[in-house]
């Protein structure tokens, strides 16, 4: 009776073992597992479209300057003294800015003083990119962005009448993925008019 008692004990000592693999295999799987899940996490943070807060627009109209365009409720406008532009600016410390100026310049002599300057930049300037040909309230324009002294700069140019528009958004580098689906909003409202 002695001999039948030492197979099972040998038996039970190879199952134990066996689960202990089995056991050490699932833990490590989950282990990895946990790491690929927060990982892909990370990246959608990191790189997900972010939905921009709601901020409230108020339009305007200019006559005097020929356009009308929304502006954030908080910010306050003014005029330089030519009387040749309507700069919006957010409240301190936001240094975010937007200015719609009226320029001489045609769409063509734009476009060809941005190709002037994406190859041979200011100091200091990093061009990002130019989008041409698009439209803004209607009419043929193009868009140009580049950075500068920490600061984002979009600029979207409006053929107008004798001219253009050039709508200009400001704001520092450290908050760009923020700032630019408000300036693309701000952008959509704007008309001729």
């Amino acid at each position: 009776m002695v001999t039948a008692q030492l197979p099972a004990v040998a038996l039970g000592t190879r199952e134990y073992r066996r689960r202990g693999a089995v056991f050490g295999q699932l833990l490590v799987v989950a282990v990895v597992g946990g790491v690929i899940v927060a990982g892909g996490l990370l990246a959608l943070e990191a790189f997900a479209p972010r939905r921009a807060p709601s901020v409230d627009l108020v339009h305007r109209s200019f006559p005097a300057l020929g356009f009308s365009v929304s502006r954030p409720a908080n910010w306050t406008e003014s005029s330089p003294r030519d009387g040749t532009a309507i700069v919006f600016t957010a409240p301190a410390p936001d240094t975010r800015q937007f200015r719609v100026a009226v320029e001489a310049a045609t769409l063509n002599h734009a476009r060809l003083v941005i190709m002037a300057d994406m190859s041979h930049p200011a100091v200091g300037r990093k061009p990002i990119g130019v989008s041409d040909p698009i439209s803004v309230g209607g009419k043929p324009a193009l868009r140009y962005a580049f950075t500068e002294s920490g600061r984002l700069v979009q600029q979207w140019w409006v053929e107008r009448p004798g001219g253009t528009f050039r709508l200009e958004f400001v704001s520092p580098r450290s908050v760009q993925r923020q700032a630019e689906p408000l300036a693309a909003r701000i952008v959509d409202t704007f008309l001729l008019g």
